[in-house]
């Protein structure tokens, strides 16, 4: 029983980190990178530049750390064997013969796909209502 409950909590915790992880990696990163590069420097084109360099080198970084907790997941908890499908029945699934049984999505590409259309929507939100014009006033 116990067993039970502290796998049941890593698994939670594991896609608690894979979740919370896939959102700061589009939305968290860029945005601390902007104000770290607005703190160091008062010029607008040494603030882009400060955070286009730094900002995909630390999601390059991330994301690798969000494979390696994707892995540790996978290896924790495998999909159990009566799905996994082998010979002419992986041959059918792969060209599409046998759409009617299709997998559920790893964890990972579940929340990377939820946290880009949420980033989107943030970026879309916050350049039509908050950002203002650059433009100078005549």
């Amino acid at each position: 029983m116990a067993r039970r409950l502290s796998t049941r909590v890593a698994e939670a915790l594991l896609i608690a980190v894979l979740g919370l992880g896939s959102l700061f990696l589009w939305i968290g990163i860029p945005a601390g990178w902007l104000f770290i590069a607005s703190r160091l420097s008062n010029e607008y084109p040494k603030v882009y530049l400060l955070a286009l360099l730094f900002c995909p080198l630390t999601m390059i970084a991330f994301g690798w750390f969000l494979l390696r907790v994707n892995a540790l997941y996978m290896s924790l908890f495998p999909e159990p064997e009566e799905r996994a499908r082998r010979g002419r029945e992986a041959w059918l699934g792969a060209v599409g013969a046998d759409a009617s049984e299709r997998r559920p999505w790893p964890a990972l590409e579940m929340f990377m796909t939820i946290s880009v259309t949420l980033a989107v929507v943030a970026l879309g939100v916050w350049f039509f209502f908050f950002a203002g014009s650059s433009l100078p006033t005549p």
